[in-house]
């Protein structure tokens, strides 16, 4: 699987979690910065998929910034979570820590590779 097949599943959700959250609290910060987060991995995951359409490569340098905005998102939920004790700060750091390993994993050597499936039919 490639990071543009994961990633609007993950922004829809950090969308959905971010308006659930001003809903429920009021929080216009934790609203901006849910939605800012999926409106980025949603151009991410589109340039990705741009790039893999012309290369049929990984995009490594949006693989990285994707995982770089879904580690942020781990870090901050955690420490929101140890404050609060937030089931969607919760939720939310741990679907990002589950995204930033896809992501890590995405480039590393051991990630995906366009020719294999190709290949094997």
């Amino acid at each position: 699987m490639y990071d543009f097949c994961f990633s609007p599943i993950y922004s829809v959700f950090l969308a959905l979690a971010g308006a659930y959250i001003y809903f429920t609290t009021g929080s216009k910060a934790s609203f901006g910065g849910a939605v800012g987060a999926a409106v980025i991995l949603g151009g991410l995951a589109y340039g990705s998929l741009k790039y893999y359409i012309k290369h049929k490569a990984v995009c490594k340098p949006t693989v990285f910034l994707s995982l770089v905005v879904a580690a942020g998102l781990t870090s901050m939920m955690y420490k929101r979570f140890e404050k609060t004790h937030s089931v969607p700060a919760a939720a939310i750091g741990v679907v990002s820590g589950g995204m930033a390993l896809f992501y890590a994993w995405s480039i590393s050597p051991l990630g995906p590779k366009p020719g294999a499936h190709a290949k094997a039919h």
